[in-house]
């Protein structure tokens, strides 16, 4: 949705926590370019609709990959291209946070430039109790000065509060939450206020270690995943906890 110099894209998927798919990656790629070519936009917010901000990849989605060609086509095909999007375009993104975020849904605050949770929101990284790894985060965190960060949600698994995400700078604004929306517009009004150009260069050298650094870590890291974690029997047990899948995979 378009507002005057800002777009709005909202995760809907409520009734699934706003868990992303392969057709959510590739929507949000869409739209964030959509967004970068009409030269009238200044500035993007990531929102969700229901009680979470996003519960990360659809456990669904992932255990139907059965090949690693399949799980290759998935992650870096679909999934790195929508964060390399939102790590390169020169519109800031502002994350509005209600509820949790869990997984990828705590990477999609990670790549935002701006985030704004509600007092009550929380973060987690639980990939470990899956059997895979949190791939973007950790890839991402040490060009993010967030390497401590991504250790201690990694491989303790447990929830942070939205108070302790901004002192650890995953987010950058604390709300009360009848307050979220309204201080998400009073910051975007503010983003938007700035010449669209300059704003661009802003976030482009501010995002130099990402984007040079970050993304060929995170590619390197979801390539480690394919081929060295997914199909292990550790991946097969966790998956099947959610899924209840007991068929052996095929490599």
């Amino acid at each position: 949705m378009r507002d005057g110099r800002l777009v709005t894209l909202t995760l809907g998927r409520p009734n699934k926590l706003n868990a992303m798919d392969a057709d959510e990656w590739r929507a949000l790629h869409h739209h964030i370019r959509a967004a970068e070519d009409d030269q009238n936009v200044h500035a993007i917010v990531l929102r969700a609709e229901g009680r979470a901000f996003c519960a990360g990849n659809d456990i669904a989605a992932m255990s139907a990959c059965r090949t690693r060609a399949q799980a290759r086509a998935y992650f870096l095909d679909t999934m790195l291209p929508a964060f390399t999007a939102m790590a390169t375009t020169p519109l800031p993104i502002i994350a509005e946070v209600g509820g949790m975020a869990l997984g990828g849904g705590v990477e999609l605050v990670q790549f935002c430039d701006l985030a704004v949770a509600a007092r009550s929101a929380t973060f987690r990284l639980p990939e470990l109790r899956v059997g895979v790894w949190p791939t973007v985060f950790a890839g991402a965190a040490p060009y993010l000065g967030q390497r401590r960060l991504a250790q201690r949600l990694a491989l303790t698994a447990r929830p942070i509060s939205a108070e302790e995400a901004r002192e650890a700078d995953l987010i950058t604004h604390v709300a009360d939450d009848a307050d979220l929306t309204a201080t998400v517009a009073e910051i975007a009004a503010e983003v938007t206020a700035g010449a669209r150009g300059a704003t661009g260069q802003a976030k482009r050298f501010a995002n130099r270690a990402l984007v040079e650094q970050g993304l060929p870590a995170v590619r390197a890291a979801l390539e480690t995943m394919v081929e060295q974690t997914m199909f292990t029997a550790e991946y097969e047990a966790g998956v099947s906890g959610f899924t209840g899948r007991r068929e052996p995979a095929d490599a």
